[in-house]
């Protein structure tokens, strides 16, 4: 089994954990509190900012030309089409000192594995999130009910280059997977999972407590 559709597998629980994420129910049916989503895209403006971090530094450890090519497109997407989306939907750019403390640590993490860990790693753990974002606004876009910001957020992730990216980390995943060592894939699941647990409690924060007066 090729290593994206392996990750996929071995995490299956937790990827229909989020992709049944009462955040996810609600955002398909067009349902979530105001303030609810007000809260996530202060969380989801910051990570965008974070995740362009996250993608230097997967270009900076690429093994091959045509890989700095396409990051470089992805960071650059993140920096506008992304960000520009944030600042519009929120009223001003995010700032990560009003969230609650399982909000700010999806970045951590993703800052973490990025940081010391290898091309294919990073590659493994942005690919949990991105490839779950695909999936769960492909259902919602189809469900059709989602509108306003809501339904621009759902169908930003079904851009042709959103789901080219997808496709990208999953074959980039797989070829470079291919001649990992028993070790190294198996910090790839870690990567993986590792995000997807994060991703969960990232979805939870903006029903909870922990946000301070400035937002």
């Amino acid at each position: 089994m090729a290593l994206a559709e392996e990750l996929r597998a071995a995490h299956g629980e937790l990827f229909a954990a989020m992709l049944e994420h009462r955040f996810v129910r609600e955002m398909t049916e067009d349902r979530i509190a105001p303030e609810t989503f007000r809260r996530y895209l202060v969380q989801e403006g910051a990570f965008v900012r974070t995740a362009m971090r996250v993608f230097a530094l997967a270009l900076a450890k690429a093994p091959e030309e045509a890989d700095l090519d396409r990051l470089a497109r992805i960071v650059h997407a993140l920096a506008t089409t992304q960000s520009d989306y944030f600042v519009e939907a929120a009223g001003g750019a995010p700032t990560m000192s009003t969230m609650p403390p399982e909000a700010a640590e999806l970045g951590h993490v993703a800052l973490g594995i990025a940081a010391s860990g290898s091309f294919v790693e990073i590659l493994s753990g942005m690919l949990a999130a991105e490839w779950m974002y695909l999936e769960w606004c492909r259902v919602a876009a189809a469900h059709g009910k989602a509108s306003g910001w809501r339904r621009a957020w759902i169908d930003l992730h079904l851009e042709p280059d959103f789901q080219d990216q997808v496709a990208w980390l999953r074959q980039r995943v797989d070829e470079v997977g291919a001649g990992l060592d028993a070790s190294t894939r198996q910090r790839c699941h870690t990567a993986f999972g590792r995000m997807l647990r994060h991703e969960i409690a990232f979805h939870v924060a903006p029903y909870g407590p922990g946000w301070g007066e400035a937002d």
